[in-house]
């Protein structure tokens, strides 16, 4: 039975998923950000996601809901355990983001995503996320809610 719980987790638990996942990101998320310090960020400011196959965590994110004068909000990692894709678990953590800031006054939701993970491109374009900006390596996209 497949549920999402906002319960936050601690930091162990956070890099602990990041660690054994970190090679599902395009490109691998430890090549890209210190693990322990991005764990201890998402601990103490993200509001944090979890999607669970009964007791087994199969997917998680994170979004900051903590800038309501630019009232953005910014989803900082995503990510699905393979087997686990294409079942909507990914639109589900999405939404629960999205709700969530609007509920709180938020206006607006902005990630990054690198320019070569091209199936994470076309999910954010149909969920109604647009290219606002880019970098060398990433699209910044974003989304009105």
């Amino acid at each position: 039975m497949i549920k999402i719980s906002n319960q936050k987790k601690t930091k162990k638990v956070i890099l602990k998923y990041l660690e054994a996942n970190s090679n599902n990101f395009i490109p691998p998320l430890s090549g890209r950000v210190n693990l322990d310090l991005f764990s201890k960020k998402i601990n103490k400011y993200a509001r944090q996601s979890w999607v669970f196959d009964r007791d087994e965590i199969v997917g998680f994110m994170a979004c900051y809901v903590n800038d309501p004068e630019n009232e953005t909000a910014y989803i900082t990692t995503i990510s699905i355990l393979e087997k686990y894709k294409g079942q909507g678990l990914g639109m589900m953590l999405l939404k629960d983001c999205i709700d969530f800031a609007k509920n709180n006054g938020f206006k607006k939701v902005k990630l990054e995503v690198s320019k070569i993970n091209t199936a994470a491109i076309s999910f954010y374009e149909k969920q109604g996320f647009y290219i606002v900006d880019c970098s060398f390596l990433s699209f910044f996209m974003a989304k009105n809610i």
